[in-house]
């Protein structure tokens, strides 16, 4: 089972999309999936309109089980015992959406990790949480906020690998920069990159973006499909003193690109995936392309390969 983390400093870049995309793709490929909502804003809960159906909660599943707390401000025992028994939770407080895919949902009462005692209890029960969920799920995918917090910092530290999501702005490439720098200490993840947010027409900005990222980043050895753009990235180990150490393990360009499109807008705004949606075809190709390289990147870290599966079967379930 993999772990992986969408995260990026910067809003507008596509994270929530790809974070659920992906997650579908697995799902689509028959890998048991479960994407957690990390991020208070909850888009990726929104997306899917459950809060529109009669007798969801309101309130963050995660909030629910974590905030409850004595008199002295700290987690109570009962609490504590429900997180080592989350098992028994599972049908309470993670939703089934697809086949083969769930949600944990996320809510703006996560913010309340960030304030008093609550970073210490997320750093507690988090990694717990994750090492529990582990023995139910093919591929569990995170949807991270767009800020580096507890939240985000903890998210990382359970990851095997970390998926930053960039468009060709500037300040999309300083936001990877600066999210790279801050997870320094951070030990484990591999990362990945994805172009997202693609205008095909607009290629002179690209360049000139990715002619700044290469000033930061230099590439490791190409691996397998993982093979490395020499113009673009890989490794912040040269540079500024304060990156040249920044990550211990390779970060890789994902060859596949996203590009902006209207229709994904329009499945946001119906709850659906690109994978429910026979005139979406393209985009779930993407999607499914993304989720296949992430799964070769995990391979090379000594990851399981995703379970052959009747994907003639799923496409029926599917529809």
């Amino acid at each position: 089972m993999s772990v992986i983390v969408f995260s990026s400093l910067k809003g507008g870049v596509g994270k929530t999309s790809l974070s659920i995309n992906v997650a579908a793709g697995f799902a689509r490929r028959g890998c048991k999936t479960l994407l957690i909502d990390l991020d208070p804003a909850s888009h990726a809960t929104g997306c899917f309109k459950l809060r529109t159906q009669r007798g969801f909660p309101q309130e963050s599943p995660l909030a629910r089980l974590f905030l409850a707390r004595d008199g002295s401000g700290a987690i109570s025992g009962e609490q504590a015992a429900k997180v080592d028994d989350w098992a028994s939770q599972e049908a309470e407080l993670i939703v089934p959406l697809r086949p083969y895919f769930e949600l944990l949902p996320g809510g703006a009462e996560l913010r309340y990790f960030q304030w008093g005692q609550g970073p210490k209890a997320f750093i507690t029960f988090f990694p717990r949480l994750v090492d529990e969920l582990r023995y139910h799920y093919d591929f569990i995918i995170v949807d991270t906020p767009p800020e580096f917090n507890v939240l985000t910092r903890n998210a990382i530290a359970v990851a095997d690998l970390v998926t930053v999501p960039v468009d060709s702005s500037g300040m999309s490439i300083t936001s990877l920069e600066e999210l790279v720098i801050s997870a320094q200490h951070i030990d484990g993840p591999s990362w990945s990159i994805c172009r997202t947010m693609v205008n095909r027409q607009a290629s002179r900005i690209r360049r000139l973006s990715e002619g700044r990222l290469s000033k930061y980043l230099n590439h490791p050895e190409p691996e397998q499909n993982c093979e490395s753009d020499d113009d673009f990235i890989d490794m912040i180990r040269q540079g500024s003193s304060r990156s040249a150490a920044a990550v211990n393990n390779p970060i890789y360009l994902l060859r596949t690109t996203v590009s902006r499109t209207e229709e994904q807008n329009r499945l946001s705004f119906l709850g659906k995936t690109a994978f429910d949606n026979k005139s979406s075809s393209r985009l779930a190709d993407d999607y499914l392309s993304v989720a296949r390289e992430l799964e070769t990147i995990l391979e090379l870290r000594g990851g399981e390969s995703a379970p052959e599966v009747d994907t003639e079967m799923l496409s029926q379930l599917w529809e």
